[in-house]
């Protein structure tokens, strides 16, 4: 709870009252448990079906395909689980974005009620940086909203002709042609990649985002490599993604002529490339420290 002399500082410099927590430790609370009763039904599910599975008939097949396709029963509560546990970690992240801005804008309001008696010339700085840690929290908790709005959305894979099998993203493709290291076998992944419901290898050339600590001269000899040899890097269709991953260093644009990386069928923002992203197809970086963009004297998309 804010205290009433800092509340009355906010009156002073025009600031409206910062959301409380609690309501947002409520909402957290309620979801936690939302999502412990649906983890519980699924495994109580699984122990049940598991029962009926010993049995063989046309009832069984049906039960079957009603608990394990993927619009069964199973699946559909251990995604809503995940869609739960997502929110409340958004809520999580909100909270603790809040409690940040808090402290030093409690401070300037404070000094303002002390200003507006012994130094009121003092009162047009103080409100400016008020105003500023005002929008750093506004931006803060839209860049938040975009980046959990993200991870929460799904596509649902339907079922796919006999068996209930899901929809493929066609024959493997040539990630040769992307990968930081070509001599790094990276099979495994993309076949992983192509087992995961409804990915697919991206045929346009979309600028997608990646965000690094990094420095430009490194990335731009080297290009972009996992984090795990022969593992895959991670970016986003969407740039403020990325920065929020670059925690206010480097968000490097990367741009293929003819696609490639794996589009998420779980994710309408997330590409990812085994093997990394080769030097010549890293167009250049933002500096979020200078606000310049750093072009990559490399770039040769093809």
């Amino acid at each position: 709870m804010i205290e009433p002399a800092v509340l009355v500082g906010f009156d002073l410099l025009g600031i409206a009252p910062l959301p409380g927590t609690a309501q947002l430790d409520r909402h957290i609370g309620e979801l936690d448990r939302a999502v412990g009763r649906l983890r519980l039904l699924a495994q109580e599910g699984v122990h049940a079906y598991g029962q009926a599975d010993l049995n063989r008939g046309p009832a069984t097949d049906a039960l079957h395909a009603y608990m394990t396709s993927p619009d069964g029963a199973l699946p559909q509560a251990a995604d809503l689980a995940d869609r739960l546990t997502t929110a409340a970690d958004g809520l999580r992240v909100s909270k603790g974005v809040i409690e940040w801005v808090v402290g030093p804008l409690s401070a300037v309001a404070l000094a303002a009620r002390v200003a507006v008696v012994f130094a009121p010339h003092l009162l047009p700085r103080l409100s400016a940086m008020g105003a500023r840690f005002t929008a750093m929290l506004r931006d803060a908790l839209s860049r938040v909203g975009r980046i959990f709005a993200s991870l929460f959305k799904t596509s649902r894979v339907r079922a796919a002709g006999a068996g209930g099998r899901t929809a493929r993203a066609g024959p493997k493709p040539d990630y040769r042609a992307v990968a930081a290291n070509r001599s790094t076998p990276v099979d495994d992944v993309v076949a992983e990649e192509l087992r995961r419901p409804g990915n697919r290898w991206r045929t346009e050339n979309t600028p997608v985002y990646h965000g690094s600590r990094t420095s430009p001269d490194r990335i731009f000899e080297e290009g972009l490599h996992p984090y795990v040899p022969g593992d895959r890097v991670y970016t986003s269709l969407d740039s403020e993604i990325a920065r929020w991953y670059a925690r206010g260093r480097f968000t490097y644009r990367v741009r293929t002529s003819r696609g490639g990386g794996f589009a998420r069928g779980d994710s309408e923002e997330t590409v990812t490339f085994p093997g990394g992203v080769h030097r010549r197809f890293v167009e250049g970086a933002d500096d979020h420290r200078t606000g310049d963009f750093l072009p990559n004297p490399h770039f040769d998309p093809g």
